[in-house]
């Protein structure tokens, strides 16, 4: 949530609030609340507390399924940002920026709803406390008081560090120009306040004309989908995250923006590679299968004819071992680019792997699978100029129909399988239909 990420953001930043003059100072204060604030959550966990002068009391409010249930999901959060948190209490008084910068994002990340947790388990305790104040002994009700002394105190800081940041505004300004992401700042009615550079040159805007501009004017809202529109007209898709400015006087709100453009580009090439074949380019088996289904689907609704047809080169593998695997390639694309020369519109074809390929194709009869395997054949018999070289090859093809053969999938897909390796036998350089033992030579001339 942003909540969680402006609020560690800001109290990270606590630390250099003053760092020209008095970042020491700064340091020393944030430790001492750092312990305070360990040294808690480490004696929830055990059941006990430490007090004043060091010792060990049991307590018997952090039994409760409640309590239990919220100190482990405090501590939890409180993890990750004490070990950001420890690179910027040396001793020295110095810290790396690149220290500064990780904290910032994990304390962006946990910070709201840990304070939230702080406050829902100082309930617990009290309530807890209240009900059972009759039964306690003197030791437990004065461990009670001792817990909510430290979180008491714990939550005093933070809040004050949180208080001193907002209340000024260069160190938010300089907060908001140094991250990578996009920020505006605004009020309840969605007027923007102020833009960093991110934000400005995502919208297309100039330095500072974002100032003055209603949030919705940056906004399409289709199918949806959050929609950026630049000051030129152009859209992109974006994400955006809004959370409220805690200890503010007057409600503003920061509106966090990701810009979606790169990620969709990835995720289309993803897309793609994950259905298609990365050599030729064609439909991969994944899609192969998905399209046959389709297509068988139709045709059984519309009482339609579908061929299937299996390709298998002869002669592939001499070329592999001969001239090498460059020019194999070079060659399944060439083969793949006259395979499609060989298609009708709406016919579809697919690249199974080695030199497999398959095509789908609406039939009206048998004879017009027939027609494009002629075509098929003539096609590849035909030489190949490949890096310096003359190569002759051929194909065994293997036909098979929907529903003549088979309703099934599996089943019209073995058929066509089983009449290529027929052509195979024979040969090669034809096709056979199945289940007939008709074969069609081609001389190789």
């Amino acid at each position: 949530m942003l909540s969680q990420k402006l609020a560690k953001n800001l109290l990270e930043l606590g630390n250099a609030h003053h760092a020209a003059k008095n970042s020491i100072a700064i340091q020393q204060e944030l430790r001492q609340a750092y312990e305070q604030f360990d040294k808690t959550l480490a004696s929830f966990a055990k059941n006990t507390v430490v007090d004043r002068s060091g010792t060990t009391l049991a307590l018997q409010t952090t039994k409760s399924a409640r309590a239990k249930y919220l100190i482990d999901h405090a501590y939890m959060l409180w993890r990750p940002m004490q070990l950001s948190l420890q690179p910027l209490l040396a001793d020295s008084g110095s810290y790396s920026p690149a220290s500064l910068d990780k904290a910032i994002d994990i304390v962006i990340r946990d910070n709201q709803q840990l304070l939230l947790l702080m406050n829902d388990l100082t309930n617990e305790f009290e309530d807890a406390a209240r009900k059972k104040s009759d039964k306690l002994e003197l030791i437990q009700a004065l461990s009670a008081v001792l817990i909510l002394a430290n979180f008491g105190f714990v939550l005093f800081f933070f809040r004050r560090q949180l208080n001193q940041l907002t209340e000024s505004k260069s160190v938010l300004h300089r907060i908001m120009e140094n991250m990578g992401s996009a920020i505006i700042v605004m009020d309840h009615e969605k007027n923007i306040e102020s833009g960093n550079r991110a934000a400005e040159m995502m919208f297309g805007y100039g330095i500072g004309e974002l100032a003055g501009i209603n949030l919705q004017a940056l906004f399409i809202e289709a199918d949806s989908k959050m929609t950026g529109k630049r000051k030129n007209g152009g859209c992109f898709s974006l994400d955006m995250t809004l959370t409220e400015i805690p200890a503010m006087q007057r409600p503003l709100f920061i509106v966090s923006l990701h810009d979606l453009t790169a990620q969709s580009i990835r995720e289309e090439k993803l897309s793609h590679l994950a259905y298609h074949d990365s050599l030729t380019g064609l439909p991969n088996r994944l899609l192969f299968m998905d399209r046959l289904e389709q297509t068988l689907a139709h045709a059984h609704r519309h009482n339609e004819l579908v061929g299937l047809l299996f390709i298998d080169l002869d002669r592939f593998k001499p070329v592999n071992d001969v001239m090498g695997h460059a020019t194999g390639d070079l060659l399944l694309q060439n083969v793949a680019s006259r395979l499609k020369y060989c298609l009708r519109e709406g016919d579809s074809i697919a690249r199974l792997g080695g030199d497999e390929f398959t095509i789908i194709t609406d039939a009206k009869d048998a004879k017009s699978c027939d027609i494009i395997a002629e075509k098929i054949l003539s096609e590849l018999n035909k030489k190949f100029d490949l890096n310096g070289h003359s190569i002759q090859i051929s194909a065994s093809i293997g036909l098979s129909m929907y529903p003549r053969d088979s309703s099934d999938i599996k089943a019209l897909l073995h058929c066509a399988d089983a009449a290529m390796y027929r052509a195979k036998s024979l040969g090669g350089n034809t096709y056979c239909t199945y289940p007939d033992t008709h074969a069609m030579n081609l001389n190789l001339g």
